[in-house]
This record gives structure tokens, C-alpha cells and sequence, in this order.
């Protein structure tokens, strides 16, 4: 069997090769607390709050998604659920939603930048924030609300978030057996466009014989 010999190296002069850089997808950081939030028939949930600390995450993100894991209730209407970040500021992501039919085993995400309101029923599913301004108990009494779910991420989101979750009416209970997460988007980068850009280059080709001007991707 006749083994194939690479040919010996060749100066190629003015290589014309068109170099391009891709530009990286925007991507996320996810932070979690898996430890399960049981939510009483009246009254705050255990832990209150239950809480993430960020660290690492970028300054002023594209978009916040909040990710309450495994949710379930006999009567979800009765149960709000606000959202505070580090700087002290809070937003409500439930306020009374998902009517009186009891729900089991819902993955349910709560974005900034998602335009679909929550269902009348409660499913799993993407949803824009509740808002409102509810009476939790102490210490969530005390929160100022900003004016948005986006505005708790317009600065550095680094340090601890708090997640306070309240059944208002009894007799109905729940839970949040998976926890909640984090997710902080980052901005894409802008693409740089390819462009010819010509060089000398002391090279090899294998499987073949060369003396002119080639065009090769990097």
C-alpha cells in the first residue's frame, strides 16, 4: 500500500485570506437555590425570604428571568410572590394570579422583557411580571417597589436577592418544592464584518502544489 507524502513546504506570497470574526451569542448566568419553599395555608412561607447571592454576573444586563421551580397550590390566587434585589428594591412577580383551580408541579418563569400576561389560569409557561404593591409582612412591608422588573437589573445586579413568598387567605397551601433561579442575560457583541485582509505567509500545503494567489479561511 502506497502510504500519501505530503508535499514539501512552499512560500506563498500575497495570500489573500479573508479573516472574519463571529461574534459571540448573547448568553446567560444562572444562579439557584434548589432548597423547596413551603408555602402555609395563611400567613409568610418558610424560608422568608428565601434568598441567592450574585456574584460574577455583568453590570446592567440585557434581561432578569426569575424561575419558580415546581410550583404548587390548592388555590394559587392566594399566594403573591415579590422579587427584591440588592439594592434594596423590590417588584412583584405574582399579585393574586392563577385563579382558584389548584395547580401541581408548574415550572413558571417571570421575564423582564416578556409581553405575555399571566393566564387567568395559572400554567407553566413564560409570563410578564404581576406587579403591584401587596401587604406582605415584615420585613417585605418595608421594600420600596421600583418601576419595573427591568429597573432591578439597571444597575450592578451583584450581591443577595430576596424572594418573599405570602398566602393571604386562608385555608389553602402550597409549595415551591424546586426553588427558584436567577438567570442575568448579557448583551450580544455587535459583529465584525469579514474583510479581506492580504499577508505573507511561510507555509505548507498538504495534498497539493501551489505558487499563486490562493483565497484560505482561518
Amino acid at each position: 500500500m502506497r502510504l500519501f507524502q505530503p508535499f514539501p513546504a512552499v512560500l506563498l506570497s500575497t495570500l489573500a485570506a479573508v479573516l472574519s470574526v463571529a461574534a459571540p451569542a448573547a448568553h446567560a448566568q444562572v444562579f439557584s437555590n434548589n432548597t423547596a419553599i413551603t408555602i402555609p395555608s395563611s400567613g409568610t412561607a418558610t424560608p422568608y425570604p428565601s434568598t441567592i447571592n450574585v456574584s460574577g454576573a455583568p453590570v446592567a444586563p440585557a434581561g432578569l428571568r426569575v424561575r419558580l421551580q415546581n410550583f404548587s397550590h390548592t388555590y394559587p390566587e392566594d399566594v403573591a410572590v415579590l422579587l427584591v434585589a440588592p439594592s434594596g428594591q423590590g417588584f412583584e412577580l405574582l399579585t393574586s394570579n392563577g385563579g382558584s383551580n389548584a395547580v401541581s408541579g408548574l415550572f413558571i418563569a417571570i421575564g423582564s422583557s416578556s409581553a405575555t400576561p399571566l393566564p387567568s389560569l395559572l400554567t407553566s409557561g413564560l409570563f410578564a411580571p404581576a406587579g403591584g404593591n401587596s401587604g406582605f409582612s415584615s420585613p417585605a412591608n418595608a421594600v420600596p417597589r421600583a418601576a419595573s422588573m427591568a429597573a432591578l437589573i439597571a444597575g450592578n445586579p451583584n450581591g443577595q436577592w430576596r424572594l418573599f413568598v405570602q398566602d393571604f387567605t386562608a385555608p389553602d397551601a402550597g409549595t415551591i418544592a424546586g426553588g427558584w433561579e436567577l438567570e442575568f442575560e448579557s448583551a450580544p457583541v455587535p459583529t465584525t464584518p469579514a474583510s479581506p485582509f492580504a499577508f505573507t505567509y511561510q507555509g505548507r500545503l498538504d495534498g497539493g502544489v501551489t505558487n499563486g494567489t490562493i483565497d484560505a479561511r482561518f
